[in-house]
């Protein structure tokens, strides 16, 4: 019945417009919420809201604006077979809607509350997260407790990325640890696969030297960065005689926006006069 419904869809699939949608259904960021296998339908979540989906309709804007196959129905063809290709599936990297956000005075209120050297790391976070990348892996500090307790980010159990930050001998070494004994022969990537497999309970209950983080849900995220970063980064530049040179972005011109003025609210940037 899927590839019924989905054949009438195949002749636009090779159009540019058409190739950015299947790209954006291939990603963890569109994994559906559920899926119906024999209705063939499926429930998404976007910044825009929840959507119903089916093979031949979407009640998202995009497949109402052009009424081709949106990247929900793309990636709906995929989870039911129906569109043959690899993608991306994880239920963590899933959007919330944006109404369901918290106000940014609110978090921003939070984050002020917070060290200048936490501050700092959540902007690290931040700038190196987005919607379609929501987790980075970074060092483990001694500040990312603080963060997470106050509910700005959110730690993932994810270990292949943070064990690749190890040596192989420390691998080893990690392994021993857990009283594991893996032959000395394995490559990196097969060590690595191996002490997943055998010492889950392990890598939840002990820190690594890394771990992988994302912002949480229900943070703004990309205005959050920009406040830290307004606050807290530099722009950059050369002079006349090409020497480099740095001022503080709150002693240069910023934009007018939400942002700006919680700067301003809290006393750390004061608009030029006219």
């Amino acid at each position: 019945m899927s590839n019924e419904l989905w054949n009438k869809w195949s002749d636009v699939h090779n159009s540019p417009d058409q190739q950015k949608r299947i790209a954006s259904a291939k990603k963890s960021a569109c994994t559906p919420v559920s899926v119906d296998q024999s209705a063939c339908t499926g429930t998404f979540k976007g910044s825009s809201g929840t959507h119903t989906t089916s093979l031949d309709h979407c009640s998202c804007v995009d497949f109402n604006r052009r009424k081709l196959p949106c990247k929900h129905m793309y990636r709906l063809a995929m989870e039911l077979g129906a569109f043959q290709t690899d993608f991306d599936s994880d239920k963590s990297a899933i959007v919330e809607p944006i109404g369901k956000r918290e106000k940014l005075s609110k978090t921003i209120a939070l984050v002020e509350t917070l060290t200048a050297d936490q501050q700092k790391l959540l902007l690290s976070i931040a700038r190196r997260t987005s919607n379609n990348a929501p987790t980075t892996c970074i060092k483990w500090a001694p500040d990312i407790p603080a963060l997470v307790d106050a509910n700005l980010i959110e730690i993932v159990p994810e270990f292949t990325p943070c064990l690749v930050k190890y040596k192989k001998a420390e691998l080893f070494a990690l392994a021993n640890s857990f009283g594991l004994t893996p032959d000395k022969k394995l490559l990196k990537p097969e060590l690595i696969s191996y002490i997943i497999e055998n010492a889950q309970d392990q890598l939840l209950a002990n820190p690594l030297s890394h771990t992988v983080v994302r912002i949480c849900k229900h943070i703004r995220r990309r205005q959050v960065h920009m406040y830290l970063h307004r606050k807290w980064d530099t722009d950059d530049y050369y002079d006349g005689n090409v020497n480099p040179c740095s001022t503080p972005l709150l002693e240069t011109i910023l934009p007018d926006d939400a942002v700006t003025d919680l700067l301003i609210q809290y006393g750390y940037y004061t608009p030029p006069k006219d």
